[in-house]
């Protein structure tokens, strides 16, 4: 073997096995005002729908309750007087304010009451949230994430998890973004440095096994 054989083997990523006792499961933003028709921001189409991800999400939520797996929703949410707001959020939108219908997740996903829901300023859940706290309370190594952006919200938490050590999995059927060619350059990025990218069929797969 030789020496850049040798250094190839030690830089690629390590991609640990998904152990479903040290796993959890992440839904990014799936917020009335992100997804659904009357939201406040431009809607997706064609394959980057919502109504093309709830089928799968629905799939993998069933299994992931099945199998005992915490489930974290993440949300962005406002408050009216705009303190702590991103600064590419204009306050005139009047998007994701806190108790709206646009801050909340649409009904087809909604959380169960025991499900954790983790309130974000910013498109890392991780950022001035306990999100990790609770992670390391509840013993996971793994992340499955499924949401929107592809290029926003999900890569920004497959970045901040891999900072952390945690393992990443992104389900790309679970994920859209404004364009396809954005969603195919985000899973590009996260599998060839941060994480790795499965079809939610191959997810509930290892959770059957």
């Amino acid at each position: 073997m030789s020496d850049r054989d040798s250094l190839a083997r030690i830089v690629e990523p390590r991609r640990p096995p998904i152990d479903p006792r040290r796993t959890a499961f992440f839904v990014c933003d799936m917020q009335n005002d992100f997804v659904h028709d009357d939201g406040a921001f431009p809607r997706r189409s064609g394959s980057n729908a919502a109504s093309v991800l709830i089928p799968p999400f629905k799939r993998v939520l069933a299994s992931c309750r099945e199998s005992k797996i915490p489930i974290f929703y993440t949300r962005v949410v406002n408050r009216v007087d705009g303190v702590g707001q991103s600064l590419r959020m204009s306050r005139e939108i009047g998007a994701l304010m806190e108790g709206s219908w646009g801050a909340a997740v649409i009904d087809e996903l909604k959380p169960l009451p025991a499900e954790f829901d983790i309130i974000k300023w910013r498109y890392s859940a991780f950022f001035a949230t306990p999100l990790e706290m609770m992670l390391r309370g509840l013993n996971i190594q793994t992340i499955v994430l499924g949401g929107v952006a592809t290029n926003g919200g999900v890569e920004s938490n497959v970045r901040d998890a891999e900072y952390r050590d945690f393992n990443a999995v992104v389900l790309s059927d679970l994920c859209s973004a404004r364009t396809k060619e954005l969603h195919e350059a985000s899973l590009e990025t996260i599998r060839s440095s941060f994480g790795r990218v499965m079809t939610s069929a191959e997810f509930i797969n290892i959770l059957s096994k």
